[in-house]
């Protein structure tokens, strides 16, 4: 059957609202509890009804929900379920399991042990899970309902017994007598969702959270004897996410729909050198968390997750440089997109209302000049798969601003200041993934390379809406001798 892209956007990192309908009766008398926390962090149950979508015939619906899981690596890909559960007799390598929300994807390594059965999972492309039907997320989100989930690493927690000799699993359950320290993303459990994450690396602190008026990250680090950080806050009282294809014969159509209500973004913006020379800084990377929605659709349970990359760029001139500013606009009406196949567009022509100005707040030390450029893409995908493997459509809003401070030629007699915002829009579909991730399951799994999705399909494209760019003062001095 065809196979959809693997694009390596997102980063690291997930949310998602409250939990769905009950589940079907656990498959063991000491099987795991089943309610909202558990639905938040394992996925909600998958009970198609086999008329809604219509699933590829390699397809293995295990029942239970998540009664019949056990457990989830930190990474999403390793899962271990109750092997009595309905269906499990059925499960084979190269099948596609259809457990929850997030044990979803094809099943490349089975190793069982007892009535426990660990399933490592590899990436899918919606149509290798539905053969007709339209996948659609169609619903309101409010950042105080989201929560996040993120990917941490840590060590192995095994399953602990309770009072009344239950078992409450609190991770990835593995047999003591078979360790596997080459596993480095499958030694901690799932992480429980929660409203902020926050993830360090050797040089960066990485984090993000949920808010009353949006979704907020931030970057930082000391590397190199430049000091950054970079905070931006993307600004909605209530997204509506309409944003799905049309899957017929195994193929998928482009992606249709609308996203409205982002109003605006918020930035804070500060960077310092104590380089003799000066300074230079740039990195590009996806957080580590995702925030994803639950939703059902003929009883398969589907997805709206959002994923942020972040680009950072920084130069500074000179020994204690110094520049600092911060921002805040509001758009002159709520932006709405609007998505058909490969095209995206603003409904609206688009203005910002400027609320705090980031050109009155730059401030810094720079004699030979200075420059901090943060951009951040948050991508808005409807689709299924496990954690950090997500498969479907998505759209994407794109922003990057910039500071300077100091004369563009190196004149000690102006105090240059600028400032840029720019806005752009993207749509396309394919896969989701963390990098790091999908190479450590291939390390672990070689043959999944050849079952992944075709990167050759990859479809996506992106449209400029808005660019604004201030120079104060707007002379010779300060724009480089232009006389624009």
């Amino acid at each position: 059957m065809p196979r959809r892209p693997l694009v390596a956007l997102a980063v690291s990192a997930a949310l998602v609202l409250s939990a769905l309908s009950a589940c079907a009766p656990a498959s063991s008398r000491t099987a795991p509890p089943d309610g909202a926390p558990e639905h938040a962090r394992f996925g909600a149950p998958a009970k198609p009804d086999g008329r809604t979508l219509q699933l590829q015939d390699d397809v293995v619906t295990v029942g239970g929900g998540r009664n019949a899981v056990w457990g989830a690596s930190s990474d999403g890909t390793t899962w271990t379920l109750d092997g009595n559960a309905p269906g499990m007799d059925k499960l084979a390598v190269d099948k596609i399991l259809l457990a929850t929300g997030y044990a979803t994807g094809r099943v490349v390594q089975i190793t069982r042990h007892g009535d426990k059965t660990d399933v490592v999972l590899a990436p899918i492309a919606l149509t290798d899970l539905v053969k007709n039907g339209e996948v659609r997320f169609d619903q309101d989100v409010k950042p105080d309902q989201l929560q996040v989930q993120g990917f941490d690493g840590g060590t192995v927690q095994d399953a602990k017994p309770r009072a009344d000799g239950s078992i409450a699993p609190t991770a990835y359950v593995r047999r003591a007598d078979r360790p596997d320290p080459a596993d480095p993303l499958a030694d901690k459990p799932l992480p429980v969702p929660a409203k902020e994450f926050s993830h360090e690396t050797e040089d960066w602190k990485l984090s993000g959270g949920t808010a009353r008026d949006g979704l907020h990250f931030s970057v930082e680090t000391e590397a190199a004897g430049l000091k950054v950080f970079g905070t931006a806050t993307l600004l909605f009282d209530a997204l509506h996410i309409n944003l799905g294809t049309v899957i017929a014969n195994s193929i998928a159509g482009g992606a249709t729909g609308r996203v409205s209500g982002i109003q605006g973004v918020r930035v804070d913006l500060q960077a310092g050198s104590q380089n003799k020379g000066g300074s230079t800084i740039k990195k590009e990377f996806k957080l580590p968390f995702e925030i994803p929605v639950q939703t059902l659709i003929g009883g398969v349970p589907v997805f709206a997750k959002f994923t942020t990359a972040v680009t950072v760029d920084a130069g500074l001139v000179g020994t204690d440089a110094t520049i600092t500013g911060a921002g805040e606009w509001h758009l002159g009406a709520p932006l709405s997109m609007s998505i058909n196949g490969q095209a995206v567009n603003s409904d609206t022509s688009q203005d910002l209302k400027v609320v705090h100005s980031i050109m009155d707040s730059i401030s810094g030390i720079a004699l030979g000049g200075a420059v901090f450029n943060l951009g951040f893409k948050v991508t808005m995908m409807t689709g299924i798969g496990a954690p950090y493997f997500g498969a479907g459509v998505f759209a994407s809003f794109i922003v990057t601003v910039g500071i300077g401070i100091g004369s563009a030629l190196g004149s000690p007699f102006a105090l240059c200041r600028s400032a840029s915002y720019d806005m752009a829009l993207g749509t396309g579909y394919g896969i989701v993934t963390e990098p790091n991730i999908l190479t450590a399951l291939l390390e672990r799994v070689p043959h999944v390379k050849d079952v992944l999705p075709d990167k050759d399909l990859t479809r996506q494209a992106t449209k400029s809406i808005l660019h604004r760019k201030q120079t104060m003062p707007d002379d010779a001095v300060c724009n480089g001798g232009a006389d624009d």
